[in-house]
């Protein structure tokens, strides 16, 4: 079912900021998982940069095709994309890793895109987060639309769990913001208070 909620979240401090401020001006994007296009406007309207989005759901895919070079409709897991190996600047793994059933397959799957001195975002929600504790203290573990617990995640990860498994597919870690509305607790502590964690890697 098409979701009606794919807009991209201006607050300065949400996943989607802090992956539009990471990304430089000019650049050639793949968005993988690229929902209706909300990232790739704003990178085309605002930093001039080429995008080429993946998407599985096909009306996504169709509105993405308004601000995307080029969407690849179709499974992550499995779709074959038509660039060459190191042509893209910059990939974008935007809270799309949590919906697949390997992760690590997806990401040694795209890596090869990235330029040589590329960079590779990787954004995945904390299952550590605070609220999240809360109510695993009382024995509440519930499935919701969107969020943390969105009940079409199939894998869930911790901060240190998602860095673990960045290393493992041989990427480096160059940065690790956090996203989340509570700042000064973020920065203090934000293996509890983060929302997501974004990874800035390179091969």
């Amino acid at each position: 079912m098409l979701k009606k909620d794919y807009k991209i979240d201006r607050f300065v401090n949400s996943s989607h900021s802090i992956i539009f401020n990471l990304i430089g001006n000019g650049v050639k994007v793949l968005d993988v998982g690229c929902a209706s296009g909300f990232l790739a406007e704003r990178l085309k309207n605002e930093k001039q940069c080429t995008v080429v989005g993946i998407e599985f759901n096909p009306e996504l895919a169709n509105q993405a095709r308004t601000y995307c070079k080029e969407v690849f409709s179709g499974d992550v897991e499995e779709i074959d994309i038509r660039y060459p190996e190191d042509y893209f600047d910059t990939i974008i793994f935007g809270d799309i890793l949590e919906h697949t059933k390997d992760p690590k397959k997806v990401i040694m799957r795209y890596k090869k895109y990235v330029t040589k001195d590329g960079r590779i975002i990787i954004s995945l929600p904390n299952i550590a987060f605070w609220s999240i504790r809360l109510n695993l203290l009382f024995g509440r573990f519930d499935y919701r639309e969107k969020g943390i617990l969105d009940k079409t995640h199939l894998r869930f990860f911790t901060i240190k769990s998602a860095q673990r498994l960045i290393r493992d597919c041989g990427l480096k870690i160059l940065e690790t913001k956090y996203a989340g509305r509570m700042i000064y607790y973020l920065r203090l502590f934000p293996t509890l208070f983060a929302y997501q964690s974004i990874n800035v890697c390179k091969k």
